[in-house]
């Protein structure tokens, strides 16, 4: 999940990751902190710019974190120029003064984000037709989107270390498959 997070975001060095995760929508959900400082190159791709978390240190990570909760915490975090803030804000500046949240503000907000984040949150107001909650349901799509693509890594990962360990089973067990095949469609008392 927190890869999955990370990658949606475009986000490399868990920057990004950490603000979402400290948001205390998500925060609730997970005992302990988010610390990007356990992010070590990905021992899977040597040399590349791939950054991965130990089991060790994403173990008191949510395992699950609703859509709504996401939405919900991103928009804020946009909304309070906390993903970027603007240089220029003021303590008085934006919903975070009492006032309410507006599509506009989002969209001056959005123009501050890193590009990739900037886009999706651009291109989700650009299709919510005006309507705050239709815009949360657009951010909370990508999001279910995203991880989806995450569960397909998870099971494509599950699969490889599943068949890994049943043939190094089978190795250490000195199983013949064959052998018991061929006995079972033979041999009927056997096979009962």
């Amino acid at each position: 999940l927190e890869r999955g997070v990370r990658t949606m975001l475009a986000d490399k060095n868990g920057s990004l990751t950490s603000f979402v995760y400290n948001h205390p929508l998500v925060y609730s959900l997970f005992q302990g902190d988010y610390d990007k400082g356990h992010l070590t190159a990905s021992p899977a791709t040597p040399g590349a710019d791939a950054k991965h978390m130990r089991l060790r240190a994403r173990r008191n990570l949510p395992s699950y974190i609703p859509a709504v909760s996401f939405a919900t915490a991103l928009i804020d975090l946009v909304a309070r120029g906390e993903l970027a803030p603007s240089p220029a804000k003021t303590a008085g500046d934006g919903p975070a003064a009492g006032g309410p949240l507006t599509l506009a503000q989002l969209r001056e907000r959005a123009a501050q984000l890193p590009p990739h984040l900037q886009r999706v949150v651009l291109s989700a107001l650009d299709h919510c037709g005006g309507d705050l909650e239709r815009f949360r349901l657009n951010i909370q799509s990508w999001f279910d989107h995203s991880m989806d693509r995450a569960s397909g890594w998870y099971k494509r990962r599950t699969q490889t270390v599943l068949f890994t360990l049943g043939i190094v089973m089978a190795g250490v067990l000195n199983i013949d498959t064959l052998h018991v095949m061929q006995r079972l469609t033979a041999d009927k008392a056997f096979r009962d």
